[in-house]
């Protein structure tokens, strides 16, 4: 391996359904609530606040130590990303504008387990030719489960 690694996690802000937004009269007085007031301070977190590093991978054993504890793709929640990057590099997108990004929707009857794990290690064994590969992404929605 001769390129650190990192793992990083998002967890997607809860959007909570009210009907009443799709209301055509609003009512023009707001009622102070402290519940919806926290909520709107997380909503207004930058998307890179809210990334959280897992921790800094230097060797195949630093790997297997956070791989042999990380669940099952169908275990792990809802409405997650988890991230593989090279150390160094943010997984955003925006921060390597000269990239591209290339997304698999894994159907139901798809190994993801074995998808995601055949591609992590891909990633520390350097099997990717080209140099510019800088990370890989999971991301669990309720329908939809990307890579």
């Amino acid at each position: 391996m001769h390129t650190a690694w990192e793992f990083w996690f998002y967890k997607r802000p809860f959007k909570e359904f009210n009907p009443r937004d799709r209301s055509r009269s609003r009512s023009k007085v707001k009622l102070y609530n402290p519940v919806e007031e926290t909520k709107q301070k997380v909503d207004d977190l930058d998307y890179k606040d809210q990334l959280k590093p897992l921790g800094k991978i230097g060797s195949v054993e630093d790997f297997f130590n956070y791989f042999v504890f990380m669940k099952q793709v169908q275990e792990m929640p809802r409405e997650i990303d988890l991230f593989f990057f090279r150390h160094g590099e943010v997984p955003m997108w925006e921060e390597s504008p000269e990239g591209g990004i290339w997304i698999t929707k894994c159907k139901k009857e798809d190994d993801v387990d074995r998808m995601w794990e055949a591609i992590l290690l891909s990633l520390i064994g350097e099997q990717f030719k080209e140099p510019n590969v800088i990370g890989v992404s999971l991301s669990l929605r309720t329908k939809e489960r990307l890579i």
